[in-house]
């Protein structure tokens, strides 16, 4: 498991989707108050999904990758 953090607010999980604004790690919504997201990941994620996001930056490897927009900062994919 990996530490996430969307907007400086920290989760564990080892996948994100972010579809129409929701936010989901795991297959729980834990979709933030704001409409700016930014996305944190220290370690290894399976699978990183986002449609829209100002900021991606995983400190490790991406299993899976799909992104609309947005420059994403990673290790392997």
């Amino acid at each position: 498991m990996s530490t996430i953090k969307i907007n400086n607010q920290g989760y564990v999980g080892k996948s994100v989707t972010i579809i129409n604004g929701k936010v989901i790690i795991d297959g729980v919504d834990v979709t933030p108050d704001s409409k700016t997201i930014n996305i944190q990941v220290q370690g290894n994620i399976e699978a990183l999904t986002v449609d829209a996001c100002d900021i991606i930056a995983v400190e490790g490897n991406v299993g899976s990758l799909k992104t609309v927009s947005g420059d994403v900062k990673c290790g392997g994919v």
